[in-house]
């Protein structure tokens, strides 16, 4: 299981043992890197390789590598995104708490630098680790921005990966129709610029649909032409479809097949380390040997599940997503504030400056006044002069 102390293990040991002068990163990623005309497009860069590895158990300590190379080297934009890295991979075990916390971290960093492509992602690995602590309203949420931010970068891998997030969330929640909206867009986009990964879990993403509206002619349609894909191009995609035909034959009551595809996926799953799907497994064979036997099976299967989910939703741990997600919604207050704050300093200074000017201009007018009222005063002294002295003349 990953946690935090094995991170600072793995960045100590590799503080010592990496060369500074060569990037931990394979020859073809490291070329694109160093050739790369700016941070964020290096960024995007380090984001792809990490998305392409993310279910390899050799990329954990490669992130560490990195991490300790770009600090060496005082690249901290870098840093960030091996950190975007890191924290996808905390959210994939137990430690979405700590994930959580360390997006929240970061996602005001790339918000000051305006780097949207940046900020998509944080939200991106918000979404993943909200779904990680069962959360469907946040995840749902994040979902949601991340596909508009997805939108806006026009990045087609992003929309079609941000189109089969939503659409595997909205399904699994039960909001069908919806889905299938976005699912059938993100195979459209997958499909046009044929990326064998995104091309497996759009399709993968269709079947959840379609046996979550019990389709299951339609749904086996789906996955069966996603599986050969995942197990080339993705294990973990490779995982969801096992565990998807385990869904798809208990639900119609071919057990046999369920308990097939369960222990499959129960085997990848501990390769892997993907606690969510390994508790979906055990699940699986836990409701099919209940209805098949034997019964000691089905005990046994019913211990590993919850011995699983205990893991994934510790106590410890659901109180870090709570705290983590109140200091996430006072930022937001606070941000709020600032901004209404300055508002009405703006507010404040121009009725000051509009005083002011009022203040000025009326000031200008009461000496003029003034200057007209005294010129008047001195016309009327001389004017009775003039005739004073007429009349001594005349008399």
């Amino acid at each position: 299981m990953f946690n935090s102390r094995y991170l600072v293990i793995l960045l100590l040991c590799f503080t010592v043992g990496v060369g500074l002068n060569a990037q931990p990163l394979p020859d073809s990623v490291r070329a694109a890197f160093n050739g790369a005309k700016d941070d964020v497009q290096k960024g995007r860069i380090l984001i792809s390789y990490f998305d392409m590895n993310t279910d390899k158990n050799s990329l954990l300590p490669k992130l560490a590598a990195l991490k300790t190379y770009f600090e060496a080297e005082k690249l901290p934009i870098m840093v960030d995104y091996v950190d975007l890295g890191i924290s996808r991979q905390q959210s994939r075990g137990s430690e979405y708490g700590e994930s959580l916390k360390e997006l929240f971290r970061l996602l005001p960093k790339f918000e000051k630098r305006k780097d949207v492509y940046g900020i998509m992602v944080c939200n991106r690995h918000i979404s993943y680790a909200y779904y990680a602590a069962a959360d469907s309203g946040k995840t749902l949420y994040y979902d949601r921005i991340t596909v508009a931010q997805a939108l806006t970068v026009n990045s087609q891998n992003d929309i079609a990966v941000a189109y089969n997030n939503i659409a595997a969330d909205m399904a699994e929640y039960g909001q069908f129709d919806s889905a299938y909206f976005y699912a059938l867009r993100g195979v459209q986009v997958a499909e046009r610029i044929n990326n064998p990964i995104l091309i497996a879990k759009t399709l993968s993403t269709m079947g959840e649909g379609y046996i979550a509206r019990k389709k299951y002619d339609s749904a086996l349609h789906y996955i069966r032409r996603s599986l050969p894909i995942a197990a080339i191009h993705s294990p973990m995609d490779h995982l969801y479809g096992l565990n998807d035909l385990a869904q798809l034959y208990y639900e119609t009551h071919q057990n046999d097949s369920s308990i097939y595809y369960a222990s499959a996926a129960v085997v990848l799953a501990g390769k892997i380390h993907l606690l969510n799907q390994l508790l979906r497994a055990y699940k699986y064979l836990y409701k099919s040997y209940k209805e098949t036997g034997p019964i000691d099976s089905a005990y046994k299967y019913l211990q590993f599940s919850i011995a699983a989910q205990d893991s994934m939703y510790s106590a410890e741990t659901t109180t870090q997503v709570q705290l983590v997600t109140f200091r996430e919604q006072n930022r937001e207050k606070e941000i709020q504030q600032q901004t209404t704050a300055f508002q009405n300093d703006i507010k404040i200074y121009g009725l000051m400056a509009g005083l002011l000017v009022f203040s000025v201009v009326g000031l200008l007018l009461y000496r003029n006044s003034q200057k007209e009222k005294n010129a008047k005063v001195l016309l009327q002294k001389k004017n009775e002069t003039i005739e004073r002295t007429l009349i001594q003349l005349t008399t």
